[in-house]
Formats: structure tokens, C-alpha cells, sequence
């Protein structure tokens, strides 16, 4: 299946996705509760007392989805920001080894370049080709205010990706406030200023495209 920018639409049995990073990690799990012989793989996410031992995999979805926007919508010389870029089991950095990438977070840690406020980034308006959030927004109280300053920070002409879970059990790190839908994304994008090419859903993410 196509969605309606272009991107395709994977849906494979038996995804599941969670991510176990407070801010945004791009990288989308698959998750499995973990029977006795899975015991040495098990892991606990979030802070839920009554949430059962897990087994995670990654999961390639979301690599799908930046993969196939880099392809279309990246070129060499573009300068990216990467919000929310802390790796915790992989970083978007590693699918683009040779672009300016940025990457910012609300905590130090690998991948992190510019530790910031949460909604106040330090770079002047227009100051980035490409914009990418993956797997962030949900576990933000304000998620609109993000896209505001991704909407600032994007140049004229420049690309936004977005993704985020539309479908998937609490996952606090710590906190965790929303499931993201097709049409919310795009009222938030609007929002922002920025103009949707195309935002649907892919397994159990949404993800959004957008312009300025």
C-alpha cells in the first residue's frame, strides 16, 4: 500500500511498537512479552509497577520510513536537525553518516550535540534544510509547541518528518501523554505554519511530511 505522499505503507503481522527513551527516539521497538525461555533477553519499560517484563526487537518501520524519505526528499549539503536524538537503541545519524547533522535532546547522552529547554532551541529562525522527530512528540505535554519551533527552524522550501505511535500501550519515559492520529498531526503541522505533503499511518506509526 501507498500512502498518499508517496511513502509506502508497511504492515507486517505482529508489529508492535514502543520506545524506551524519555525524549524522542526515533527508533521504534517491537515488543514481546517474555515467556520463561526469553528470561536472559527481558527488559522493563517504563515506570508502571504492574507492566510485565519485556523482550524488545527492533523494529524496522520507522528505519523503513526515514529511509524512504531521505531517498525523495535529501540531498547532499543539506543541513539537518534531528529533535530529540538521544540513542538509546539506535539514532536517525547512522542513516545519514554523510550529511550536517545536528542532533538535539533535553539531556546529554550519545548522539546529543545541543542539550536544550524543552521548547526553546537556540538557532535563528530558518536556520535548517531538513527537520526530523521521531518517536518524541507523544511523550511530550505540549507536543504543538515542538512542531512551532520545528516550523521556525526549517527553511523556506525545507522538509519536516515527523513520526510518532498512533497505536501502542503506555510506555512512560517518564511521562507518556499521547497517541498521534493522521489528522492531528496535520492540524499541529498546519499549525506550525508548515504546508502537509502527506501524513498517514504505517503499521503502528504516524508519520507526517511537510514543507515551508
Amino acid at each position: 500500500m501507498v500512502g498518499r505522499g508517496g511513502l509506502k505503507s508497511h504492515c507486517p503481522k505482529g508489529r508492535e511498537g514502543s520506545t524506551p527513551s524519555r525524549t524522542t527516539r526515533y527508533w521504534y521497538l517491537q515488543v514481546r512479552a517474555a515467556g520463561p525461555q526469553g528470561a536472559s533477553k527481558t527488559t522493563v519499560l517504563g515506570s508502571i509497577p504492574s507492566e510485565p517484563a519485556l523482550e524488545v526487537i527492533m523494529h524496522d518501520n520507522a528505519i523503513r520510513i526515514v529511509s524512504e524519505f531521505r531517498n525523495k526528499y535529501i540531498k547532499l549539503g543539506d543541513k539537518i536537525l534531528d529533535v530529540g536524538s538521544l540513542n538509546v537503541n539506535g539514532c536517525h545519524r547512522e542513516l545519514l553518516p554523510n550529511f550536517d547533522y545536528t542532533g538535539i535532546d533535553v539531556q546529554a547522552g550519545p548522539n546529543v550535540d545541543v542539550v536544550v529547554k524543552p521548547y526553546d532551541y537556540p538557532f535563528p529562525a530558518n536556520s535548517f534544510d531538513i527537520v526530523l522527530s521521531g518517536q518524541c512528540i507523544e511523550h511530550s505535554q505540549h507536543p504543538w509547541r515542538i512542531l512551532y519551533e520545528i516550523g521556525r527552524l526549517v527553511k523556506v522550501g525545507g522538509f519536516v518528518l515527523i513520526t510518532a505511535p498512533w497505536q501502542w500501550q503506555v510506555h512512560r519515559y517518564p511521562i507518556d501523554c499521547f497517541r498521534i492520529l493522521p489528522d492531528g498531526l496535520v492540524s499541529m503541522l498546519t499549525d506550525a505554519g508548515l504546508k502537509v505533503i502527506a501524513c498517514d499511518i504505517s503499521d503502528r506509526d504516524t508519520y507526517g511530511i511537510a514543507t515551508k
